[in-house]
Formats: C-alpha cells, structure tokens, sequence
C-alpha cells in the first residue's frame, strides 16, 4: 500500500524485508513477486481473482494494508501471512519486530552509557501501528525507576509532537538525557533547536537505517530481513498444509539488535573525566 509502484523500496526498513522474503522464498522453491495494492481498478475481490487465475498460492501482506484493507471477506482459496501486527479478529498468522524487547534492549544499552533520563518521542500512528508495545515497554520501565529519572513521553499527531514549540516545551520540561524515536525527522528538528547529538543530547533510533543524509545512529536494527524470511516460512506452511484461513494462525516474533553508532556517547567516561 505505497503511492508508487516500487514505494516498497524505500524506506530502508521495507526494503530488507522484500530482500529477506525474496531469498527465503528461494531458498524453498518460489519466486517472490510484488503486487501494487494501488493499481487503479484493482480491489482485494479483483485481486484474488488475478491470484487464483495465475496459480499464485500465496501473499502476504503488509502493513499497514494489512490493518486497513477490506481483504479478510473477499480474498478466498490462497493462503495469507502478514508482516507487522494487525487490529484483526481472528487473526491470520503473522511475523513481526518484536519491539517490545527492542524498546527493553535499547533501554538497557543506554544505561550501560550511562544515560539517565531517556525519553520518548512517538507519533500516535506509530504507537497505534505497534500495537503500543513500543509504549508498554518504555513505560513498564520506567515504572520502576525513581521519581527523579522518569521521563514522560511526547505522544501525539506527527504535525503536534515535531513542531518546534511543543518539542523545545517538552524537553525543557522533562529534561531527557537521550532521545528516543525515529530517526526522520526528528534528528532535523533537534538540530532546528540549536541541540547537537550527542553533546547536548543522546539520541537512540528505534529502527536504525544507512542513509547519506543522516549520520550512523545508535538504536535497535529490527532486522527486517529476517522478519521477511519469517513471514515466508509462516506462508509456505500453510501452503502445505492446506490450512489457508487462519486456523491455526501464529506469531513470530524476530528480536532486533543494538546498534551502537555516533549519536551515543558514554557518559560513564565523561562524568569520570570531570
């Protein structure tokens, strides 16, 4: 569900899951192809036609399509898989980030720098998508912090939270040590507020990405590579078992890694420089 034909090629993030699909689809006998959601006439009744007519056993979807589109009553006699969670009941088996150990590990690796007093930065499309388990693990974190350490997060519409007044309110008011979010925009907009990372700031990305443009951020790689393969394996199973609508639906969960990058610094070495 891109405005482009090939919009699943960027970001960076879609990209390594097409790639790690596409090799595991391979590696067990399919050819992995992409079919624009947005073609003009063409509904989710459409497209189980075209699928069945070409003897495609098999889709998996992504989201968000995948929570939004009407595809549950109308594509029938293919198997289903879906890549990120779904709102859905019941739901079809899936393969995702598991981004509340992510948030976990990326708590713990700043506080292995030192940081005291991360905070959060997450737009309410992002927290929604998510299924909040990005928010529940922060949350649950900071549950067991004391007072003085606990950074409430900046939640919102995208437009609110990146606005240059209500971030500088933010920050002033919180006081984080380190930022967490995603990379784009917020980088651009802490840099709009006169904020260097890491000397002012840390900032720790939730899904960290190479891009000319942006420095070598610190934060969770969600190795989506590997989510793609995942969503594969669930697809070929139910290929071969026949069990093509939900019965026996399943969740992967592929953990991300730390990425220790040039937006973090240790603050254990600067407190024991001073």
């Amino acid at each position: 569900d891109f405005p482009t034909r090939d919009g699943y090629l960027n970001p960076y993030t879609h990209r390594q899951f097409f790639e790690g699909a596409r090799q595991r689809a391979w590696d067990q006998g399919y050819s992995l192809e992409v079919l624009w959601a947005r073609e003009p006439g063409v509904t989710a009744r459409r497209l189980s036609e075209i699928m069945r007519a070409r003897g495609i056993p098999g889709a998996i979807l992504t989201t968000p399509l995948a929570s939004r589109w009407p595809i549950r009553e109308e594509i029938s006699g293919v198997a289903i898989a879906v890549a990120g969670y779904t709102h859905w009941t019941p739901l079809y088996s899936r393969a995702c980030s598991n981004q509340y150990q992510s948030m976990l590990l990326l708590l713990r690796s700043l506080e292995s720098l030192g940081y005291q007093k991360p905070g959060l930065v997450l737009t309410s499309d992002d927290d929604v998508n998510s299924l909040h388990t990005w928010l529940s693990a922060y949350l649950g974190h900071e549950y067991f912090l004391g007072r003085s350490r606990r950074v409430a997060p900046l939640i919102g519409p995208a437009a609110k939270i990146f606005s240059l007044p209500a971030l500088r309110a933010w920050m002033q008011k919180q006081q984080p040590d380190c930022i967490v979010g995603h990379t784009v925009p917020l980088l651009g907009r802490l840099a709009a507020l006169g904020v260097r990372v890491p000397e002012d700031v840390g900032f720790a990305s939730l899904d960290v990405f190479p891009a000319p443009d942006q420095p070598d951020c610190s934060g969770i790689d969600q190795t989506s590579a590997r989510v793609g393969g995942a969503a594969v394996d669930l697809l070929t199973r139910q290929i071969m078992t026949g069990q093509l609508k939900g019965k026996d639906a399943r969740l992967v969960l592929i953990d991300g890694v730390w990425h220790e990058g040039s937006t973090t610094r240790s603050q254990l070495a600067m407190a024991s420089a001073t």
